[in-house]
């Protein structure tokens, strides 16, 4: 066997072991890392291997000539077995990147039906109205925090939309000049904490 048909056979090796590592070294990049560009580059990678691959076992032949079909690589139906694992590494590669663009399609979808999702839950459990009476400041501080205020899955904006709902007369005077954003409501309940909670 010549020194040039040897350098091609184990070439062609090489590449069949890469090809087969490429979902691997995808997995081993860590979930977080997995992004549609990291697919799509491992896709890239993989299609050029195989386009060496194919180039490559041109060159096999056409040194074999006549003595091709008697070859171990022949006989061995290596191109068919590199075949088989460039179709099964490339379909697992495509499946991450549609998983990728459905995640990223639902992502804002779920985004906003957890920011909505307060505006239908919270009501259930009915928020005290607090009229600026100073001895229902502290039940209704208390438990205001304790539904919205403390609440993780609602937004400082929506914690405001539900404060503005709950005071009326003289507390709600207090806050009327704000407008309804998410640095205001901090703004907000730090007027009439300071304010009610400072009459004696």
């Amino acid at each position: 066997m010549s020194a040039d048909l040897k350098a091609l056979l184990e070439a062609q090796n090489d590449i069949h072991g890469r090809m087969s590592r490429s979902v691997d070294n995808l997995r081993k990049m860590g979930v977080t890392n997995i992004t549609a560009g990291a697919v799509h580059a491992r896709l890239t990678i993989l299609d050029n291997l195989w386009a060496k691959f194919e180039a490559q076992h041109e060159l096999i032949r056409a040194t074999l000539k006549d003595r091709y079909m008697e070859s171990e690589y022949a006989k061995s139906d290596f191109i068919d077995t590199a075949e088989c694992t460039y179709v099964s590494q490339r379909s697992t590669l495509s499946d991450y990147a549609d998983r990728l663009r459905a995640e990223s399609a639902v992502a804002p979808r779920m985004e906003s039906k957890s920011d909505s999702s307060p505006k239908t839950a919270l009501p259930r459990i009915k928020l005290p109205p607090f009229s600026g009476a100073y001895e229902d400041w502290p039940s209704f501080r208390d438990l205001f925090l304790s539904l919205v205020g403390e609440n993780p899955s609602v937004s400082n904006i929506e914690r405001f939309h539900y404060l503005r709902s709950c005071v009326k007369g003289s507390a709600e005077k207090l806050i009327r000049s704000l407008t309804v954003t998410s640095e205001n409501y901090d703004r907000a309940w730090a007027i009439l904490a300071k304010h009610f909670e400072n009459k004696k």
